[in-house]
């Protein structure tokens, strides 16, 4: 079995190990990259990096202009950012002439291009790169037509420039090669499987009379109280509230509706502002090894019974869970609890919901053929259209030869028409014509790859997933090299739903949403966090993207905005009135609101902390890093780090300045300090605050909503600084709108961001030139980010080999 899948993967180990030898003609026209700053270097710079000093070991008067050396390309890359960005020469030495460093920055801008554009193909990362999880669960699922979730079978996938689908990070390794072959085997398995049919049954629950949840005591010492209709859950605890009486027959969707409402326990309880939320979750509740997923959150009304309904996918054997939503205890006993409690009169669920699944399933494999009858005539026919559509190009029967003959070889032992057809699928779910992205992509002399190289580019970019057929269409037609074809063709895309792998994957990567669950705050200092607000922290980063792409707002929208996508939930946290409901919409900010832009987004406030407490240094490089652009080189070897003191005794501005004093730390944090110094008006959960909270056995606590918490005041938060340019701040509003005063590196940030994920491959100079060029003539239209995103995909580099 191994031995078949490797015959099908040894052409995949050829394609990483192509090389390009560089000859002396090639050295010489790719020319010198300092032939043109002689003067500007003599001027500004050899003072301090030439014969007799070499400031961070660096010379530039001997500096080689070879752009075929890596290492020396490296090192002018770093020189033009430097200059660039105004940090050097460095402050207290002369400054150039505004025209003179403008002509300096351009001569070697044009020379690092020049210079990639001429050795392109010597750069790792330029061939075809592999699929990643997401991308291979997609493909197989729209080949097999079925829902399966592949990816948590597969390695994880490694990082590069912050994303997960650029080549140089993919690698290929016999346990991915098994991995596949696992992942592959559950596929075809269960799409060539006929499903029996699973009648469709509903069964309403009436909590108390059929012992319908699981429950340890429903007394008034237990987590469940009752009154004349209904069960009353107080506080969320996971143990006390499955539905045990229920387990799904088979894999599919089900349908659950619940009656609930909110109501009061306990003498003098009164109504809270914000209405008691149902959490219902699917999964597994009752093993060892738990797994549960959020179904959804639904806010009820005061004493009025509402039926709330959800559709969602369930395994085998699964069940759904039914809690009160945000409420952690504080006294685990209903003759005690005093609040807002949940009332569920009753609950139903259906299923399994037909959803035709199976039948697409068996056309999509078999096209018509009984299984049972099958000859290897029709096993071969079959194979060729898989084969198709799995590498995203047409294909002769030379391209599948070696994997027909894997499957010929099953027959001729005695395999069955289903057996041996499922070998030959299998062999090309293992093979480098579909794990790679442009495996096969024809050059056409011009430097572009070819036509369907082009649509899984597209699809890829704004699906995860591979080309329907509209875009194979276009790519056999030959349209997709026109630049107004693939215009258009992103203004489709972006309107399918399948768009929403695009908004989920980029920000998951560029924003580092995936690792909104990396920590969990402290309850004794954040104990307002609860699922409902770590949910909304989500949604309001990826609804804020969404709406800039279909409104085709302005980027400069991530740095600051007049407007937050908010639910009730997250306009608490945030303190905004009159948002009421669950659903995210866009709500005006009130003048000098402190929100607005990603930067101050909960999500985002999130990822850069540690749950106890936050980093200037940590914020400070995530935002250079992910949205201006100036990524900051890791400290230096035996320096420690900086850590918070927790019980505020020493501040972090205090302990931060005391790092400045030594040489080898002070150039990097004047540039790290200041925006994280802007983020320390937000605590771990994004919460505004003036000062930090600490927990002080000898100081009591906090009155919050007339519960008493066990954080106190800490010392005042601090979050003015001075940028490394000199420029001043106050707070994070001041902050923001120095940032907003050189708009063009915000845009070319988040442009080079999206090129680099739709392509997969890190960027050069060549690559950042044509960025600017597109961001300068998007810049009177204040760099429009929906128009950014076509524009991208017209440039000649989206098409280039």
């Amino acid at each position: 079995m191994v031995r078949w899948c490797l015959v099908a993967m040894l052409p995949m180990f050829a394609v990483l190990s192509i090389g390009h030898s560089i000859d002396a003609a090639e050295s010489a026209a790719a020319g010198d990259v300092a032939a043109e700053l002689q003067s500007f270097l003599r001027q500004h710079c050899v003072a301090c990096h030439g014969a007799d000093v070499q400031e961070s070991d660096l010379r530039l008067d001997t500096l080689s202009g070879d752009p075929l050396n890596p290492d020396v390309e490296e090192i002018w890359t770093n020189v033009l950012a430097r200059i660039a960005h105004g940090e050097m020469p460095p402050r207290g030495e002369p400054r150039p002439e505004a025209r003179s460093l403008e002509q300096a920055v351009a001569a070697l801008q044009r020379s690092l291009a020049d210079a990639a554009r001429r050795t392109a193909h010597l750069k790792p990362g330029r061939g075809p790169r592999r699929l990643n999880r997401v991308e291979y669960e997609n493909s197989v699922n729209a080949l097999l037509g079925t829902d399966l979730p592949l990816a948590s079978m597969l390695p994880e996938d490694g990082l590069a420039d912050g994303f997960d689908k650029v080549g140089r990070a993919l690698n290929i390794s016999p346990v991915q090669v098994e991995r596949y072959m696992e992942a592959a085997d559950v596929a075809l398995t269960e799409a060539m499987t006929a499903r029996p049919k699973v009648p469709l049954t509903a069964r309403r629950y009436n909590l108390w009379d059929d012992s319908g949840i699981a429950r340890r005591t429903f007394t008034k010492n237990g987590v469940w109280a009752e009154n004349d209709d209904a069960v009353l859950a107080f506080y969320t605890n996971d143990k006390f509230f499955n539905v045990v009486t229920f387990n799904a027959p088979v894999r599919g969707k089900y349908r659950i509706r619940v009656s609930a409402y909110g109501t009061l326990m306990g003498e003098g309880a009164k109504r809270s502002q914000s209405p008691v939320q149902l959490a219902i979750h699917g999964g597994a509740f009752r093993t060892t090894n738990r797994v549960s997923h959020l179904v959804g959150f639904f806010s009820t009304k005061w004493e009025e019974p509402q039926v709330f309904e959800a559709v969602d996918l369930l395994e085998a054997g699964h069940s759904f869970k039914l809690t009160i939503a945000g409420r952690p205890p504080y006294t685990f006993y209903a003759d005690q609890f005093v609040g807002p409690a949940l009332a569920i009169e009753w609950f139903e669920i259906e299923g399994p919901l037909e959803d035709g699944l199976s039948e697409r399933q068996q056309a999509l494999v078999y096209d018509g053929v009984d299984p049972r009858q099958g000859t290897p005539g029709d096993a071969r026919r079959l194979l060729h259209q898989f084969a198709e559509r799995a590498f995203r190009r047409p294909t002769t029967v030379a391209d599948i030869a070696r994997y027909q003959a894997v499957m010929d070889a099953q027959f001729a032992a005695g395999a069955t028409f289903q057996a041996a057809l499922k070998v030959g699928m299998k062999t090309i779910l293992c093979a480098p014509e579909f794990l790679f992205v442009d495996r096969d992509a024809a050059n056409d002399g011009l430097g572009q790859a070819d036509d369907y190289a082009i649509a899984s580019r597209l699809s890829y970019f704004f699906w995860s997933a591979p080309p329907d057929a509209e875009l194979l269409a276009a790519a056999k037609s030959g349209r997709l090299k026109n630049a107004d074809e693939r215009r258009s063709q992103v203004e489709r895309m972006l309107a399918d739903g399948r768009a929403s792998f695009f908004t989920r994957h980029f920000l998951d990567h560029w924003l580092d949403l995936k690792k909104i669950d990396f920590t969990t705050p402290d309850k004794e200092l954040y104990p307002e966090f609860d699922e409902p607000l770590r949910d909304a922290m989500v949604r309001e980063t990826r609804a804020f993207f969404d709406d800039l792409v279909q409104s085709d707002g302005s980027v400069l929208n991530f740095i600051d905005s007049d407007y937050a996508m908010l639910n009730e939930r997250l306009a608490r946290h945030y303190g905004i009135e009159g948002v009421r409901g669950d659903d995210i919409r866009k709500v005006s900010l009130p003048p000098g609101c402190v929100r607005g832009g990603v930067l101050t987004q909960a999500s985002v406030l999130k990822v850069t902390a540690d749950g106890t407490v936050t980093s200037p240094v940590l914020r400070g490089v995530w935002l250079l890093d992910r949205v201006l652009g100036r990524p900051v080189p890791p400290p230096p070897p035996g320096v420690p780090g900086v850590e918070p003191d927790i019980r505020g005794a020493t501040t972090i501005r205090e302990q931060l300045a005391k790092h400045r004093q030594s040489e080898s730390c002070a150039g990097c944090h004047s540039r790290i300090d200041p925006p994280g110094f802007a983020l320390e008006s937000f605590d771990p959960i994004g919460g505004a605050r003036e000062t930090y909270r600490v927990v002080d056995p000898q100081k009591p606590g906090l009155m919050v909503d007339g519960k008493r918490v066990k954080y106190s005041h800490g010392r005042a938060v601090e979050a003015g600084d001075e940028m490394s340019d000199g420029r001043t701040f106050a707070d994070v509003r001041e902050f923001r709108r120095l940032l907003l005063a050189e708009p063009r590196p915000i845009a070319e940030n988040v442009a080079a961001k999206l090129l680099t994920y739709a392509l997969g491959r890190e960027l050069d100079a060549a690559d950042h030139e044509e960025i600017r060029e597109i961001v300068e003539r998007l810049e009177p239209r204040s760099y429009r980010l929906r128009s950014m995103i076509k524009e991208l995909a017209a440039g000649d580099v989206f098409v280039g080999r």
